[in-house]
This record gives structure tokens, sequence and C-alpha cells, in this order.
């Protein structure tokens, strides 16, 4: 089972099956993120990785210490997705040398809210 931390919209079912083609069965933690650039950045972010790593905990049955996901798919705001990943990437959040794949989602034209698998960026 692979699990993705997901803090955009909700895989729809065909992005579900693409990605589960590629790295097989996967469970999805959904993070609800609004963001209100008007106030600081930092405590909101902090504010979602924590309830990011606390929902993925439940899910795994886990501490939260070792609730890291095998994917992230980030915000679709680009300041937000730079936090996270260096959240992930850096001192601040790496545990050791396991790092999390980023799903990279697109809506194809005339597609309406669906959302389809672009990638899978591994760092």
């Amino acid at each position: 089972m692979k699990y993705i931390l997901n803090y955009s919209h909700p895989l729809t079912d065909i992005a579900k099956k693409q990605i589960e083609q590629r790295v097989g069965q996967i469970a999805e933690v959904i993070v609800p993120c609004q963001l209100d650039l008007a106030v600081p950045l930092k405590p909101q972010m902090d504010s979602l990785i924590q309830k990011g790593q606390s929902l993925l905990a439940e899910v795994k049955c886990v501490s939260e210490y070792d609730s890291w996901p095998d994917y992230i798919v980030p915000p679709a705001l680009a300041v937000a997705s730079a936090y996270i990943a260096h959240y992930f990437l850096s001192g601040d959040g790496a545990k050791d040398s396991t790092i999390a794949s980023l799903i990279v989602l697109y809506k194809p034209e005339g597609a309406g809210k669906s959302f389809e698998l672009s990638g899978i960026v591994s760092v």
C-alpha cells in the first residue's frame, strides 16, 4: 500500500486508476488547503503539515513520527508547494533518507473539474 498525502483536489477515479497502474494500491489522505495570503504563510503551512501527518498517522495506524507519505499532491498555490517541498526535503522535516515523490495533476481541456495524472516526480 502506497500512501498519498493530498493537499489539493481529491483524486478522480481516472487519476487514481492511472496512479495505481504505476505504483500499485494507494490510500489517499486529503488535507483541505485554504490559505489566507494576507497573514503569515509559515504558521498556516505548519498547521497543514501537522494536520496531514496526524491524518496519515490515523490511516496508517502509526505514530505521527512514522507518518511519512510515499507521495504528495501539493497544493496548487506555488508558494505553498515550495514550502511543503522545503519541509519534506530539508532538516525541518526530513527524518531519514526516505523522501516522498510528488504527484503532478493537470486539468485536461474541456474536462470541467476533472484532474488527471501528469506525472510522478521522484527527487
